[in-house]
């Protein structure tokens, strides 16, 4: 059985529709091929946040691939190495968290492309091992928008040769302004701020991303503008699922008078 003819990331996410992902948690290989067969257009496997390290990342990875469901890293911090093992792994992203500053996201962006447009050691393996040029062209770069500094930088961030999306995190990026983590915003500043983003992404024809969490979310920055929503996370599911189920039978059993 040949391997499944690999996507684009970039090529997708300059369609008009938004494109729905999952956050993967679970460090389980069986987990991860269920993500990738349940009919999201891609996953990230959170490396920052997520309870495992690279050799979990690389079987995620793995159990992903045959479902043809593109997976991107979020990596733990800025380590030009762990993107370089994840990208040989075979992921079709890297998402760089924690951005504040342009002059760091374009040498972290330039780990992810091999020269003359970048540093990225060459192994002939991951996607589009066939050429450089090959996974140059198939991998989606990006940066995590989630700080005041970021904001600040973000035209000279917009501007860097390579950059292929951003991605809003509304938690941190409260956090920054002074404001309680949350992914349903009121502050009309922040809520601004974040509009603000999205607006100036489409100008410079680069794809937004942002953390929804709910529906409601998915809906409300959807209109905004952005067309990567990453919809909720796999463990949050699976501990929502599994309340659900326990409180309704325990109400199905419980004894009446």
């Amino acid at each position: 059985m040949s391997a499944p003819v690999p996507i684009s990331l970039r090529a997708r996410w300059q369609r008009p529709e938004p494109s729905l992902g999952l956050w993967h948690h679970l460090p389980v290989p069986r987990a991860s091929e269920i993500a990738g067969r349940s009919g999201f257009d891609w996953l990230c496997i959170d490396a920052q946040h997520g309870p495992f390290g690279g050799h979990e990342v690389e079987s995620m990875l793995a159990a992903i691939a045959p479902t043809a469901t593109p997976a991107i890293v979020r990596v733990p911090w800025h380590d030009p190495g762990a993107a370089m093992k994840a990208l040989d792994a075979g992921a079709h992203g890297i998402l760089f968290p924690v951005i504040r500053r342009a002059e760091e996201a374009a040498a972290l962006i330039q780990a992810c492309r091999h020269p003359p447009h970048g540093y990225r050691s060459w192994a002939g393996r991951g996607l589009g091992a066939e050429a450089p040029a090959r996974a140059d062209a198939l991998i989606a770069c990006g940066v995590m928008i989630e700080t005041c500094e970021a904001i600040v930088e973000l035209d000279a961030i917009l501007a860097i040769d390579g950059l292929d999306f951003v991605f809003v995190g509304p938690d941190d990026l409260a956090i920054s302004h002074g404001l309680p983590p949350s992914l349903t915003p009121t502050d009309p500043d922040l809520v601004r701020t974040i509009e603000d983003v999205a607006a100036r992404c489409a100008d410079r024809g680069i794809a937004a991303g942002i953390y929804c969490g709910t529906p409601v979310m998915a809906t409300r920055w959807a209109q905004t503008g952005f067309r990567i929503l990453a919809t909720t996370a796999d463990d949050t599911v699976l501990r929502e699922g599994l309340t659900d189920v326990a409180t309704r039978m325990r109400a199905a059993v419980a004894v009446r008078d």
